[in-house]
């Protein structure tokens, strides 16, 4: 084993590695460290050799210390921290994580197998970031070549238990415009995600299909119209959202009476099929704000996603 420490002789700091068989490695692991560390060049890393069994540790070299470090994901942890990485992708979901103790990295909380496991386990997570959690699941989303009637019912149930959360969080924000548009442009990914699966929708027994597609409509209705109302009446900042996928197009307003002159028309670039609220239609709805939110479906085989419903 090797150990690399600074010269700097009253903090010296070392790495312990496997062999190093050429300067690149070297190279390598120095100015990995230099950038880790804030140590104004790698060349004030020294190289010796080191009687050190564990290999992924970093060690401080004149006291007890550690670093703890996992060489196959570059993840890294002092002494009594979490390292932990992103799991999503060839059929893991979920955050690995792992604590930094003096025996080095110990595995607490591994990947999930599977989708609703997943899910299932977020229900009963402490999300302190909604939107970042949102970020991450629609991410996890993606990657999915398929899904199943199963988990389309468990998506929807979670994005209706992720939105109640995003919107007591609001409250705290230092920008809430940006965080409801980046809020709604992940919302509405998923939904089109969940919407192209058109197979995974006739796995849902037909009695059941109905109030689930209901589910998703409702969902975003809801996270739309109470978003907007919430920046207007709450921050007093009115809000227009905007976004088209292939299966859906969202539209998204929240104003103040007052600002209202000319009727409000979906989708605003009109096209074959358009609606419009005729002038004066805010002054029946009570405050001083409106909100209003627009959702036209894009969806082939209606009959057959919801039997015995006609309506498109």
């Amino acid at each position: 084993m090797y150990l690399l420490c600074t010269e700097n002789q009253t903090n010296m700091t070392g790495y312990a590695v496997g062999h190093i068989q050429s300067m690149e490695q070297y190279d390598g692991l120095a100015e990995f460290l230099t950038k880790e560390l804030n140590i104004s060049g790698y060349d004030k890393w020294k190289m010796k050799q080191v009687g050190v069994d564990d290999a992924i540790s970093w060690l401080l070299c004149e006291s007890n210390s550690m670093y703890c470090w996992n060489e196959e994901y570059a993840i890294g942890a002092e002494e009594g921290n979490i390292g932990e990485r992103s799991c999503n992708g060839n059929g893991e979901y979920g955050t690995q994580k792992w604590n930094c103790s003096e025996n080095g990295f110990e595995l607490i909380q591994d990947c999930y197998g599977d989708l609703s496991g997943w899910i299932d386990h977020l229900f009963d997570s402490n999300i302190s970031n909604p939107l970042e959690a949102l970020e991450n699941f629609t991410l996890a989303i993606e990657g999915e070549e398929s899904l199943s009637g199963e988990e389309i019912q468990t998506i929807l149930s979670y994005l209706e238990f992720l939105f109640n959360l995003f919107l007591d969080d609001l409250e705290d924000a230092d920008d809430p415009v940006s965080m409801s548009s980046d809020y709604l442009s992940n919302l509405t990914k998923v939904v089109d995600l969940v919407l192209n699966d058109f197979s995974a929708w006739l796995e849902i027994p037909s009695e059941n299909r109905s109030l689930t597609f209901s589910s998703l409509t409702e969902t975003m209705t809801k996270s739309g119209l109470e978003l907007a109302d919430a920046l207007v009446s709450r921050f007093g900042v009115e809000f227009s959202f905007r976004d088209g996928r292939r299966n859906l197009l969202i539209e998204v307003w929240g104003k103040r009476k007052s600002d209202c002159s000319d009727p409000l028309v979906f989708p605003s670039e009109k096209g074959k099929t358009y609606a419009t609220l005729p002038r004066g239609f805010q002054e029946q709805v009570q405050g001083e704000s409106y909100a209003v939110v627009g959702v036209l479906y894009r969806l082939e085989n209606l009959n057959a996603l919801l039997p015995g419903n006609r309506t498109s």
